[in-house]
């Protein structure tokens, strides 16, 4: 005879990782923001991604 499954789950709750999605979203957002100002104002270009195609951006034309 086969042993009845519990209903309860055999392992235990996940831990709180310790950080919040929000926090780390913001952290990401402040570091690109800040790598935009330096780029600019050392007058380098930025490479980034829009509408599917690598699109290079001259210093006056970053948007902070």
């Amino acid at each position: 005879m086969k042993p009845i499954r519990s209903a309860e789950p055999k392992h235990s709750p996940v831990p709180d990782p310790g950080f919040y999605t929000d926090a780390l979203v913001a952290a990401a957002q402040d570091a690109v923001r800040a790598a935009l100002a330096r780029h600019k104002a050392l007058g380098h270009r930025v490479v980034t991604w829009r509408d599917g195609q690598v699109v290079l951006l001259r210093p006056g034309n970053i948007n902070l």
